[in-house]
């Protein structure tokens, strides 16, 4: 296991204050942000963008993870992450992340680019429930084994705020119906 970091540090108030952000590895060294560059599209760095960045690098490792286990090789991947967010009450909220995959991967069709593209997905699932879906308790109940029907017709739910979830309004609000039949499908085929 490695533990890394990142930094922040800041001056003034809210609206006039100024930010710098830095990363353990050099990457970013006292880079500015601020109130103009979150809010007004200032010049600048802003939270939202930097969990983006993360996210997306996270995903993209961990389909190549994928791919080379179905011993396929990606010739080239770019993944973006819409990070969305919006007022909510007294305060704000990331309310979406949709990631965009461009990728050219030789000998995957489209069928079995789906499937290993949800597969990465299923991966922000692991944190509540669980790495194969065996549950964590109230917060992250078990899906392996779950209907497939049932998963799908739950993650809608969610993504239309018919079940109410922050959370899992977020993570399913950048899911398309193919990327849920496909979580669907992983999950049921995993031991209850």
């Amino acid at each position: 296991m490695t533990t890394t970091s990142g930094s922040a540090k800041w001056q003034g108030g809210i609206k006039d204050g100024k930010g710098a952000i830095s990363t353990k590895s050099g990457a970013l060294n006292e880079y500015p942000y601020g109130f103009a560059s979150r809010f007004e599209g200032k010049p600048g760095s802003n939270p939202e963008e930097l969990i983006g960045a993360a996210h997306a690098a996270c995903f993209t490792m961990a389909l190549s993870l994928i791919l080379g286990e179905a011993k396929l090789t990606a010739e080239h991947m770019e993944t973006k992450a819409d990070v969305t967010l919006e007022k909510q009450g007294d305060g704000f909220a990331i309310t979406s992340v949709h990631l965009t995959l461009n990728a050219k991967i030789p000998g995957a069709d489209k069928a079995t680019f789906e499937e290993l593209t949800g597969k990465a997905k299923a991966g922000s699932c692991g944190g509540c429930h669980g790495a194969n879906g065996e549950g964590k308790g109230p917060a992250g109940p078990a899906i392996a084994g779950m209907d497939p029907a049932k998963f799908v017709a739950a993650m809608k739910d969610y993504k239309s705020g018919k079940k109410a979830n922050a959370p899992m309004k977020s993570i399913t609000s950048g899911l398309g119906d193919t990327d849920i039949e496909n979580l669907a499908a992983h999950y049921a085929s995993l031991k209850k």
